[in-house]
């Protein structure tokens, strides 16, 4: 869980509270070395820096090192195919205060995913965790939208990824293209 700037996590491996800590997806990152096993608990709760204290925590516990550099990688872009799609919808303006930008949310489901006034990284942030692959918006859209992305699936464990994307093509008029591209990742390996 996070918000405020502060971080927590009960019973998680390490692999889940990296993109907490570094505030970059898994799929995002390069691991050099395999993580110690277990479950963990964290606390990051500053009033300031507290993704950067539990970063230098992570390092100095498990002796890891990391940083952030550039790497040719497998990617799926997001790009619009059918402008004539109805399920991208702008906001509506009679339910959003004046600070709109903040008033977003989000969840989804097995066979659902919703949005009120967010951005279309919302979305791209979805399908990275649900293909396990970087995805990259390259639509061009930014504004804020209402999403209602409705696909057969009977449950999380049994995923209908070919009704997924005919779903995103029809009701929202994207696809996702597989592509390989330069983008930042996170490398982590041990201290030397």
């Amino acid at each position: 869980m996070s918000g405020s700037g502060k971080l927590m996590g009960l019973g998680q491996p390490l692999s889940n509270i990296f993109p907490h800590a570094y505030r970059m997806n898994w799929t995002r990152t390069v691991c050099k070395v395999q993580l110690p096993p277990g479950n963990y608990d964290f606390i990051a709760n500053l009033p300031q820096g507290s993704a950067e204290a539990l970063q230098r925590e992570i390092e100095r516990k498990f002796g890891l090192a990391t940083k952030r550099e550039t790497r040719e990688t497998d990617v799926l872009a997001l790009t619009v195919s059918r402008s004539d799609a109805s399920g991208l919808r702008p906001p509506d303006p009679n339910r959003v205060g004046p600070l709109a930008h903040e008033t977003g949310s989000s969840s989804s489901g097995a066979g659902h995913f919703e949005c009120r006034n967010n951005p279309l990284s919302t979305l791209a942030n979805f399908l990275e965790s649900r293909f396990q692959i970087p995805v990259i918006d390259q639509t061009g859209l930014s504004k804020h939208f209402n999403i209602d992305l409705k696909w057969e699936e009977p449950d999380w464990q049994h995923q209908n990824n070919a009704a997924f994307r005919q779903a995103l093509l029809d009701q929202l008029g994207l696809e996702l293209v597989p592509t390989n591209m330069p983008i930042e990742m996170l490398v982590v390996e041990k201290v030397k």
